[in-house]
């Protein structure tokens, strides 16, 4: 597994986000995570590492060979404004941990809110 990559993402406020990673090995190939016993993603507050939002393996989190899929419901981003910071780290069939995604998550404010629509 290759060293850890940086990746920046938008999401609007209130809107379920879906992220999808595709993990490589250091040569470039496709790295076939089925096998991991552990795959969690943390959103959380910059100044305080504040936990926001936690998805794990089977609860928020699918893979597909070497894809990874990451849902954070839109009740978890209602709550949510401005700039976050998340990781990505993954745990081998042995045992080995690796952080293998970083990088900011800036939550925009929505325009039609309940409020809106009320």
């Amino acid at each position: 597994m290759s060293g850890c990559a940086i990746a920046n993402f938008d999401m609007y406020r209130g809107d379920t986000k879906t992220l999808v990673v595709a993990v490589m090995s250091s040569d470039g190939s496709a790295l076939d995570v089925d096998t991991a016993l552990g795959i969690t993603f943390g959103l959380f507050e910059v100044e305080t590492l504040e936990v926001v939002a936690l998805m794990t393996l089977g609860q928020g989190i699918t893979v597909t060979g070497n894809l990874i899929t990451i849902v954070i419901p839109h009740d978890e981003t209602e709550r949510m404004l401005g700039n976050y910071t998340y990781e990505i780290e993954i745990v081998t069939v042995t045992a080995q941990t690796h952080t293998i995604l970083q990088g900011t998550a800036t939550v925009i404010a929505d325009l039609i809110t309940p409020e809106v629509l009320a």
